[in-house]
């Protein structure tokens, strides 16, 4: 399985994710992945997985989502910092057996200039 690591920009949450990539590299022997992954983890809250829906929109069709919440907010994530050991054994058996999926519905932005925002359960647009 091709995976990714997406966090936030704090110092846990990056160490977090240096942590499991070589974790998942070592233990389940999946391929690390950024450009075309199969699933996507998430280490934040909901405004991280949200900036990795934009990242990667134009493969949302096949992409799998997780989380482990180390943010503020984290509705959408499906762990905490302190299930670490149980996203691992839930990764070893996705490995195995496959996945449950739990599918959202989508919401778009259109704007007049054409450009299209995609968003789990809110769109922020604000300038750059």
């Amino acid at each position: 399985m091709k995976f990714t690591v997406f966090s936030r920009f704090d110092g846990y949450s990056r160490k977090l994710k240096a942590d499991l990539e070589q974790i998942i590299l070592e233990d389940l022997h999946w391929i690390l992945d950024a450009d075309h992954p199969d699933l996507c983890i998430c280490i934040g809250g909901d405004g991280t997985i949200l900036r990795a829906i934009q990242k990667y929109k134009e493969q949302l069709d096949h992409l799998l989502f997780t989380a482990i919440h180390t943010g503020t907010l984290g509705f959408f994530t499906d762990y905490t910092k302190d299930e670490i050991d149980s996203f691992l054994a839930d990764l070893r058996e996705l490995d195995q057996n496959g996945s449950v999926i739990e599918k959202y519905p989508m919401i778009e932005a259109c704007l007049s200039d054409g450009r299209i925002f995609r968003g789990l359960n809110e769109i922020r647009i604000g300038s750059f």
